[in-house]
């Protein structure tokens, strides 16, 4: 099985977002500590450090180990920072598939794929629009059926 990697956009979305979270913990120094004292440095050094670490560690890391693959029974998503997790389904147990977007997605031109089964839900993130309709559409119980008739 050859497992295909997810779009990098999907990086960029998290670090917008961690971007956007990263203002809240500098007002809320600000507001409760007076600048330069010891705990305004000690705040503003743990805040500014574990910015860092998933700026430049956590996320690239999630993003470069998160991999799918589909083949003609399964599909399997494979993802995990600190251990690998699997999960797979069987094509022959989805019910349906969708295609979801959030704004800050449709932006960036991504989008996430919803498998669902009777027994759960795979969901694989941070596709090409392109990549993630060319999956539905291979997914698709419905259209699955049309095309093993033809």
């Amino acid at each position: 099985m050859i497992y295909a990697a997810v779009s990098k956009r999907g990086l960029s979305l998290w670090r917008i977002r961690l971007l956007l979270l990263a203002f809240l913990p500098s007002v809320l120094v600000s507001l409760f500590f007076d600048v330069f004292t010891y705990w305004w440095n000690f705040c503003t050094i743990a805040w500014v450090a574990v910015f860092v670490l998933f700026y430049f560690v956590y996320f690239p890391v999630r993003c470069f180990r998160l991999k799918y693959a589909v083949d003609k029974s399964a599909v399997v998503l494979r993802y995990g920072v600190f251990y690998v997790r699997t999960k797979y389904m069987l094509l022959s147990s989805v019910q349906y598939v969708s295609v979801s977007q959030t704004p800050l997605q449709a932006v960036l031109g991504i989008a996430n794929v919803t498998v669902h089964a009777a027994g759960g839900t795979i969901v694989v993130p941070y596709l090409r629009e392109r990549q993630a309709a060319m999956l539905r559409k291979a997914l698709s119980p419905k259209l699955r059926n049309i095309a093993s008739t033809l």
